[in-house]
């Protein structure tokens, strides 16, 4: 355990955010996180970082928030306060954002405290997010092992954190006896597989399967599906930003969405989870929706802003991926998705299209790339799941069959 902890935080350093010396960096994550958190500023000193900070999550103090306050006083507490965030963004710095949320922790929240307290979070580091978007803020998720998200898990092990941790190892890779070496394998598919799509003029990606998907996405002009590795511009670096991933992606024509879509995971938003839901869109606005568990919390993604409505993007994960293989439902997002083919309601990746990254918001939504204040990621993919490409001249192409990539 404690070599593989070595390994994992040297891994997140160095192949995700690629640290440099004398760079500033800012650590978030949840107080269960302390010693892997101290594990972190260790080696990022000995690599010469010197201004580290830090946004520590105390779940139990914000629920508590959250439940005393009225949502005007939870928009103005401080705790919700994330301009930390700007601060490191606005002087060259990195983030490493670690996840280990307990997926039911904000299960009897009402939905309106939850949407205050991310409207202030989102306002506050309003900034950053713009930086993270064209990675000129060097950014990388990764997540740590907490009791709570362990016993949901792995519900009847006698030791579920350790458990999990050692699925987190397996999934990042920390296993092999290179971790990079493995990585670098990994991103060599992920872009043989972007080279294999980009190729291609298409127009339009139709998805179905037996639960009823029946939708198609278009793509924008001049689209550029990418994967693992991202590059920073304004530090002349590469990136791997979610440890762990599997996923090629790119950003959808946010008008250009229409028929209906149905989840295949669950999806753990702000503390709730929410299961079995569909999605109807038109004309790229989501008109209808409906969910067996967790509709209030479906709800109020849509409440973010205007732009909620809309896809951000369009992910291609085989069914046969590892983590998918594991046959382990996480309950995070950071690795659900990376099990299943994705979309993503609200904001698109303006590095998706060509010449993205230095747009403005007005000439992204012109080119067809959405912009929100919100990202929510929501899993598609099924056994069984079809999706056929077609070009502006018509041709159709095998993209996905029986829930794999499929193109030769």
């Amino acid at each position: 355990m404690e070599q593989n902890l070595e390994k994992y935080a040297q891994l997140i350093l160095q192949k995700g955010i690629n640290i440099q010396a004398n760079e500033p960096l800012l650590i978030l994550g949840p107080i269960e996180a302390t010693d892997f958190i101290d594990r972190l500023t260790f080696h990022a000193k000995e690599m010469g970082v010197t201004d580290i900070g830090y946004i520590i999550i105390d779940s139990k103090l914000v629920k508590e928030h959250l439940l005393s306050l009225t949502p005007e006083e939870i928009y103005n507490c401080p705790l919700f306060d994330r301009s930390k965030m700007d601060e490191y963004a606005k002087k060259g710095g990195s983030v490493i954002a670690l996840k280990g949320a307990d997926p039911d922790e904000y299960e009897d929240v009402p939905s309106e405290k939850i949407l205050a307290s991310q409207k202030r979070m989102l306002e506050t580091e309003a900034y950053a997010r713009g930086q993270r978007k064209t990675y000129n803020m060097p950014w990388v998720i990764a997540a740590v092992a907490t009791d709570g998200w362990a016993k949901k898990v792995f519900p009847n092990e006698e030791n579920p954190t350790n458990k999990l941790w050692e699925a987190i190892f397996t999934c990042t890779l920390v296993n092999e006896e290179d971790p990079i070496a493995a990585w670098d394998k990994k991103i060599a598919l992920t872009i043989e597989r972007c080279e294999k799509i980009n190729s291609l003029s298409l127009k339009t990606l139709h998805y179905q399967n037996d639960l009823g998907t029946d939708l198609t996405v278009t793509l924008p002009e001049n689209f550029r599906f990418t994967g693992a590795k991202e590059y920073s511009p304004s530090h002349k670096r590469d990136l791997v930003v979610n440890l762990p991933t599997e996923e090629i992606f790119c950003s959808p024509h946010y008008l250009g969405t229409n028929g209906t879509v149905y989840s295949t995971k669950p999806l753990v938003y702000q503390g709730n989870i929410i299961e079995n839901f569909y999605l109807t869109f038109k004309d790229g606005k989501v008109i209808d929706y409906k969910a067996e568990k967790g509709q209030k919390a479906l709800e109020s993604i849509f409440e973010i802003d205007e732009q909620a409505k809309y896809l951000g993007e369009v992910a291609l994960v085989d069914y046969d991926s590892p983590i998918s293989n594991s046959n382990i439902l996480f309950y995070t997002t950071l690795y659900d998705e990376n099990a299943s083919c994705h979309l993503a309601l609200g904001s698109g990746f303006p590095t998706t299209v060509k010449g993205g990254g230095t747009m403005t918001r007005d000439e992204l939504l012109k080119a067809g790339v959405n912009h929100s204040d919100t990202h929510v990621d929501f899993m598609v993919g099924s056994k069984d799941l079809s999706i056929i490409g077609k070009d502006v001249e018509g041709n159709e192409y095998i993209i996905f069959k029986d829930g794999n990539f499929a193109l030769s």
